[in-house]
């Protein structure tokens, strides 16, 4: 009896980074969608904070009290981090189904932004 090998499943060490295989472009700009939603999103949300808002993430809004550079740094790291994870197990479904989930959920809270700066005017 002969054992068939899976060649899609296992692929020899090739070069330097033999373990690690390379994004799908599909992931990258899923990861970049995460990243720039995140960074408009804070920007946005200072800006409302600005017209009398609120930060309606209880940590962000602790965050808040310390100062902009802290609300920045914790809120776009935090993001970053995820999508960093994501990203790098993006062949297991769950992880492309968040970084799919992610992208989709900043495109909705940047339509919300978009709303609240409509009525503010």
């Amino acid at each position: 009896m002969a054992i068939r090998s899976n060649r899609s499943a296992y692929r020899p060490a090739r070069g330097r980074s033999a373990s690690v295989d390379g994004l799908a472009r599909r992931t990258v700009v899923l990861a970049l969608c995460g990243c720039v939603g995140s960074l408009l999103d804070a920007l946005l949300t200072l800006s409302h904070l600005a017209h009398g808002g609120e930060e309606a993430n209880p940590l962000l809004a602790l965050a808040l009290t310390h100062g902009t550079a802290l609300f920045l740094q914790l809120k776009i790291g935090l993001t970053g981090v995820g999508v960093w994870v994501l990203a790098t197990h993006h062949q297991c479904p769950l992880a492309a189904r968040g970084l799919q989930g992610l992208a989709l959920g900043y495109g909705t809270v940047l339509v919300y932004h978009l709303v609240l700066c409509w009525r503010l005017v």
